[in-house]
């Protein structure tokens, strides 16, 4: 096997069991991330080649790029914060990550094996799961309380299980042929998936993932809807939220005056910063300033309740975290990266379109009150699902291997 092929065998396996390592943990996605803009680089460097060259043009490449210089203008502007300038200069591992599988994409064509890359990831995460309630440890001997509370793994099995739910059950749903054969498989990972969610108890992402199945039958079957099931899928989709509120906690809104007292600071912050915001690294420094300056008065809900937030780790909210993080600069460029993947979807022609249509829903109502997009572990699994969008349609002519 020459070189050039075994480099990008090693980018096509790293990249598309990026999921996996999600499960695995930190050390398990950040070294398929490094190590697949890695192999990318030497594989230049082997090949005497400029990879540049091929994706240059590519609009989620320059959207990509423009993301992350906001996030290094940011930074030399503001100074770093407590997690240090390294914190945020390492994004660009992300970037590469991305830039690798486009230009593989050139070459390869990539969109299977990602597909069964998130499939392995869903009932990797199940296996633990089934390990830790059953003998009370998961296969790398993390705990149980671990999955009871809902940070670390509960958070990472929920974000990437809230995306593949509907992504599989969409696709299983409008499959290109009758046979059960090859529709009950992704039905049952699927369901897996949506029980893993929903054993989380993290409501965000289980109302999120539930958007993303309404919108899949929906956009499967609008053609062939008769008024009564057009009137009938808002009240399921209200339905749903209300039994999925009723399930984790109750109509308790203490957690979303939480956030508007956030997002009220959050808004503060962004204001003062208005073009590049105050940096990534520095986000819980500056909050903590705003919230204990005075500058931003307490928030006092309609029960009379005062939310005095003095602390905290990000907006929970896509936008607001952007636009705070890296101000309005950073915002339009990412909306560039997040455009050039919904185009890509639109153009799809793989049989897992509609289930891939589902991503940019899930992520959008998530993004709401959820996930931070400049976490690590989610940045990784958006990267994954934007690769799967840019690169998935199957149209990669073969070239020569050197």
């Amino acid at each position: 096997m020459t070189w050039g092929r075994y480099l990008d065998n090693t980018m096509l396996f790293l990249g598309a069991a990026v999921p996996v390592g999600i499960v695995i943990g930190n050390a398990g996605f950040e070294a398929m991330i490094a190590l697949t803009g890695l192999a990318w680089m030497v594989r230049a460097v082997i090949l005497r080649e400029n990879p540049f060259s091929r994706i240059a043009a590519n609009p989620a490449f320059l959207a990509w790029t423009a993301w992350f210089l906001c996030i290094v203008a940011s930074l030399a502007i503001n100074g770093a914060g407590s997690k240090g300038a390294g914190h945020d200069i390492v994004f660009i591992r992300f970037l590469l990550f991305v830039c690798a599988l486009l230009d593989l994409s050139t070459r390869r064509s990539i969109g299977g094996y990602f597909v069964w890359g998130l499939a392995a990831g869903v009932l990797f995460a199940g296996v633990n799961i089934i390990m830790v309630y059953g003998v009370g440890f998961d296969l790398f001997g993390r705990s149980l309380e671990r999955y009871t509370l809902k940070l670390k793994e509960s958070a990472r099995f929920a974000g990437i299980c809230a995306m593949a739910a509907p992504f599989f059950l969409a696709w299983a749903l409008t499959a290109r042929t009758e046979k059960s054969i090859v529709r009950m498989p992704l039905f049952a990972i699927g369901a897996v998936a949506l029980v893993i969610l929903v054993q989380t108890t993290i409501r965000t992402a289980i109302i999120a993932s539930f958007f993303g199945i309404i919108f899949a039958v929906f956009i499967s079957r609008y053609k062939k809807m008769g008024w009564a099931e057009k009137m009938a899928l808002p009240v399921l989709l209200a339905a749903g939220i209300w039994i999925t509120v009723q399930y984790v906690e109750g109509w308790n809104l203490r957690t979303v005056y939480d956030r508007i007292a956030i997002w009220r600071i959050s808004v503060a912050m962004w204001q003062d910063h208005f073009f590049l915001g105050v940096g990534v690294s520095a986000y819980m420094d500056i909050f903590a300033d705003f919230a204990g300056s005075g500058a931003v008065a307490p928030y006092v809900a309609p029960t009379g309740q005062v939310f005095d937030i003095q602390k905290a780790y990000h907006a929970h909210n896509l936008f607001l975290m952007l636009l705070s993080c890296t101000g309005i600069l950073g915002l339009v460029s990412f909306l560039g990266v997040f455009a050039s993947c919904i185009w890509a979807v639109v153009k799809n022609s793989t049989p897992w379109q509609f289930g891939l249509a589902t991503w940019p829903v899930v992520f959008l109502v998530n993004g709401l009150a959820g996930s931070n997009i400049y976490s690590s572990w989610y940045q990784a699994l958006f990267a994954f699902f934007a690769v799967l969008a840019l690169t998935g349609n199957g149209s990669a002519k073969p070239v020569s291997q050197q």
